[in-house]
């Protein structure tokens, strides 16, 4: 195991602006590692999923 990275998922959700388009790159890249746990997370109650 590596590195353990949290990922704050909540602007994956919904409409994505520029800095969704940007952690989906990050989080894309982060995945593609080895060496990387990903963690993703979500505080928003906006981001929950049905909304």
């Amino acid at each position: 195991m590596g590195l353990r990275v949290a990922l704050d998922a909540g602007p994956l959700h919904g409409h994505r602006t520029g800095v969704g388009v940007a952690v989906a790159e990050l989080a894309a890249h982060l995945a593609e590692r080895d060496d990387i746990e990903l963690i993703p997370y979500v505080l928003s109650y906006r981001a929950r999923p049905g909304r």
